[in-house]
């Protein structure tokens, strides 16, 4: 019988996806339903560019913050812990944003959005301390106060989007507007579990900083830099469609077709995020301990299994909604049904495994699969730039996609069973 402690933060972490993602992806919908094509691909391009910026910011210091933080014998080795990750995060955004600003002031590469660059990277820096902040909040257990904020955010993104859409403002201007108002609130209702979190007054953090020798900011950035460079892997290949396809200058509706399967796509992985936010940091204590607990781990591991077919069920009840109540959404067929399921059950073993193979320690393997993956879409790349001159069509990319995900999905199974995964 499953843990009525883990039933309930599985709850509370549903409603923070639901309520966080949820508005993400709710405002992406609504995007595709208000706007023509060509303002879509700009929403789609500026999601896949914002969630690329970000996870190089953050360089896998949430992920390993997760983790470390839920493993800290003290509460000031906690607090410790979370005050360098902040600090970490706040000069890689620092150093990501100038960087990007010069590149584009100097011409390094063509500017493909129509949108202000400042707002572009606020954004994308708000995410940034968002992953950290809702990582931070899962390690302490702190479910029900993520999902209070998280809420809240939603209700108030809404009502914003619903203000500024009656002033008569752009779509597109409205949807980048609310998306900044979303992460804003969820990154300030979050700091304040930081701010809240307080330590023991029998001596102060900084003479105990000098006693820890194992996490420092130094070790924690390179213990970071695996995870990081596979998830910043992990994100070119999933938004590498999308922002290769606004390079080639592709027709817009092919953009906007493939960013709205992906979108939904997404949605519909929404069930498994919410149990592995919750099994990972339990999954974490469990594999640390010396003599491993194996109903745990059996009821763990269901929960990652339950949910991937709940993901096949979800895609394809949308993609059928999509078909008739959107108007992008005709382009569906069976077809691009099955690529997409295909596609989102390659996704849901990659992901389940990979918080197997990060909880277990196994972080040299979970970079080397993601970049056999980038490999794999280089040569996708290089084969329709001399092949078809960059010349796609929807069903071609759909299926190469379908099948780099499921070559990823089998890479995953046979790094995990290789490290003896038990049941």
């Amino acid at each position: 019988m499953l843990n009525r402690r883990l039933i309930k933060h599985v709850v509370f972490y549903g409603l923070t996806l639901l309520s966080i993602q949820g508005a993400i992806y709710s405002l992406q919908i609504l995007a595709a339903a208000q706007m023509s094509s060509a303002d879509y691909s700009q929403v789609r391009v500026v999601e896949s560019l914002v969630a690329v910026l970000a996870l190089i910011s953050t360089l896998g210091i949430p992920s390993v913050g997760l983790v470390k933080i839920a493993n800290s014998k003290s509460i000031q080795e906690r607090k410790l812990l979370i005050r360098y990750c902040l600090i970490l995060v706040g000069i890689l955004v620092a150093i990501i944003s100038l960087a990007f600003f010069c590149a584009l002031h100097f011409g390094l590469f063509q500017q493909k959005i129509n949108l202000p660059i400042p707002l572009i990277l606020t954004l994308a820096s708000l995410i940034s301390f968002r992953l950290l902040l809702v990582n931070t909040t899962q390690a302490l257990e702190k479910f029900g106060y993520l999902a209070i904020v998280s809420v809240l955010s939603c209700i108030a993104t809404i009502v914003f989007f619903k203000l500024i859409r009656h002033l008569g403002w752009p779509p597109v201007w409205s949807w980048l507007w609310a998306r900044i108002i979303l992460e804003a609130i969820v990154c300030l209702g979050l700091f304040k579990v930081k701010l809240n979190f307080k330590g023991s007054s029998d001596f102060s953090l900084k003479e105990y900083a000098n006693q820890i020798t194992t996490d420092t900011p130094k070790t924690l950035f390179i213990a970071s830099l695996p995870v990081g460079i596979s998830l910043i892997l992990r994100s070119i290949v999933e938004h590498g469609p999308i922002l290769w396809l606004a390079s080639t200058n592709a027709p817009v509706s092919i953009i906007a077709e493939v960013g709205f399967i992906l979108t939904l796509g997404t949605i519909a992985l929404m069930p498994s995020g919410i149990i592995q936010g919750v099994v990972l940091p339990r999954l974490s204590i469990v594999l640390s301990e010396k003599t491993r607990d194996k109903n745990a781990l059996t009821q763990l591991m269901f929960l990652l299994i339950a949910s991937s077919v709940a993901t096949a069920i979800i895609f394809t009840i949308l993609a059928c909604i999509s078909l008739f109540f959107i108007p992008l959404g005709k382009f569906i067929t069976t077809i691009v049904i099955l690529v997409g399921v295909i596609i989102t059950s390659s996704k849901v073993v990659a992901s389940a495994l990979g918080s197997y193979l990060l909880a277990s320690n196994r972080r040299s393997s979970i970079l080397a699969i993601n970049l056999f993956t980038l490999l794999m879409c280089v040569l996708a790349t290089l084969v329709f730039k001399f092949e078809f001159q960059n010349l796609v069509s929807l069903m071609t990319l759909l299926w190469v996609i379908a099948m780099i995900e499921a070559c990823a999905s089998l890479c995953y199974i046979k790094s995990a069973f290789k490290y003896k995964l038990v049941f």
